[in-house]
């Protein structure tokens, strides 16, 4: 059983001491006990730290799992990245590649990027570190459209509203078009 908490603006999860409980009866003293509270008294905190590598650059696959993360059908994010590609705004959508090729411009993307206010500062402090193209293990050269993962293309136009934006956002800020090499995360 597990909380949710904030305390001096700070949000963080807080689990019961018995972890799991054999009956649902004791379960739901628990709750009665608890429910309503507007307090409660943190007995024992730790904090732990975790290296996350970036994700994988996007495929078809890895873009409708996103997406449906977000609530949005994997055919409406078919129909969407369509559109942001007819667009120019993302790269060919229906791929299985998820290697770039060495001739990405991935500091020019990045700098593109950096134009649009909800992307400025994390685009900003990723350009002051030595940049390295994530690499996923599917590469392919099929299909000329297709070598290359789902990325950003150009931000002269920024979707405005509903699952346009969600997916367009999803595929601009996703850590997966570079990663910091590890003397710059020190």
């Amino acid at each position: 059983m597990k909380g949710a908490f904030a305390s001096a603006g700070e949000e963080f999860l807080a689990g019961h001491a018995t972890d799991r409980f054999k009956s649902e009866a004791d379960a739901q003293r628990v709750m009665a006990t608890v429910q309503g509270a507007t307090s409660g008294t943190v007995t024992a905190a730790e904090k732990k730290q975790r290296k996350v590598a970036p994700p994988t650059p996007f495929n078809t696959t890895a873009l409708q799992a996103a997406a449906a993360s977000e609530g949005i059908t994997p055919a409406r994010t078919m129909r969407i990245a369509e559109s942001l590609y007819m667009d120019g705004l993302i790269s060919y959508p229906r791929v299985d590649n998820t290697v770039y090729p060495a001739s990405l411009d991935i500091k020019g993307i990045l700098s593109s990027l950096s134009d649009v206010a909800v992307y400025r500062e994390q685009v900003q402090a990723i350009l002051r570190a030595p940049l390295h193209a994530t690499r996923g293990s599917k590469e392919t050269t099929d299909h000329p459209r297709s070598t290359q993962p789902v990325r950003p293309t150009r931000t002269s136009f920024v979707p405005k509203s509903g699952s346009c934006t969600t997916l367009s956002r999803g595929v601009s800020s996703r850590r997966s078009l570079t990663r910091q090499s590890s003397r710059a995360r020190k």
